[in-house]
């Protein structure tokens, strides 16, 4: 089921708690002739990176509409620039100092802590 009303904010934008990985997909639809993509989502990673892109630009990242099953999301479809939308012609990669590696590293470490930590309290 959709869930539809007349505007969503980047709150209504929510990780799906339950949702295998196998069972997580992202489509990017848009025509030639328009200036605008949609995304559709069940992508807990994607859904984090539009939180993020909704909260810099809430007028450009917009949410369209919210699928539901049994009251909870399990997809969401945003609207956005199709100009937005970019291929590399190369991969990147990184080049760390063992220093950069070490600190990198820690603040991995404590952000797994952090995060261990607020799971058990819940």
């Amino acid at each position: 089921m959709v869930k539809q009303k007349k505007t969503y904010t980047v709150d209504d934008l929510v990780a799906f708690p339950n949702n295998p990985l196998d069972e997580q997909e992202t489509s990017i639809v848009f025509e030639r002739n328009s200036d605008k993509m949609t995304i559709w989502t069940s992508d807990n990673t994607i859904v984090t990176k539009l939180r993020g892109l909704m909260t810099k630009s809430p007028e450009e990242y917009i949410l369209r509409s919210i699928s539901t099953y049994d009251g909870q999301p399990v997809a969401y479809e945003v609207e956005a620039p199709k100009e937005f939308l970019s291929f590399r012609s190369v991969r990147v990669t990184r080049t760390m100092t063992e220093e950069q590696r070490i600190a990198n590293s820690e603040r991995m470490k404590a952000m797994r802590a952090a995060q261990k930590a607020a799971a058990a309290a819940k």
